[in-house]
């Protein structure tokens, strides 16, 4: 009895440890119909604008973005922020990463934190109320 136990004991972490290594096999999703529907019109403003506003990267691997990503293959992805510039009002879409980015990571469980790396370019609220400086 003591011997199947023993045997159960070890065999659950290793089933645990081969369902969590299928979480990171490739599934990719079907490809979509292209879309042939009419395009809708669009007549804004000659004042308005749209601009992407990069805060920051995040250096990464592959396996973090997507399914079946390798852990070998790094990646930096870019923090932004998307600002819509209208007469009738600015709207800030996401914010990328903020002045309060490191503080915040410093919230971040130790695991998390020993994985992140990142750098910090500059706050879309400084590009937004400092625009000669962009």
């Amino acid at each position: 009895m003591k011997k199947v136990l023993a045997y159960l004991a070890a065999a659950v972490p290793l089933v645990s440890a081969a369902f969590l290594a299928r979480t990171f096999a490739p599934a990719p999703l079907p490809k979509p119909k292209p879309y042939d529907g009419p395009i809708p019109r669009s007549a804004p403003p000659p004042s308005v604008g749209v601009f992407a506003l990069v805060t920051g990267v995040n250096h990464r691997v592959a396996a973090y973005a997507y399914r079946g990503g390798s852990f070998f293959d790094r990646r930096d992805f870019s923090m932004a922020a998307v600002l819509v510039r209208h007469p009738r009002g600015d709207l800030l879409i996401d914010t990328g990463f903020g002045r309060n980015i490191d503080a915040q990571c410093a919230t971040l469980p130790f695991l998390f934190r020993a994985i992140t790396i990142y750098d910090l370019w500059r706050p879309a609220v400084d590009r937004v109320t400092h625009p000669a400086a962009w």
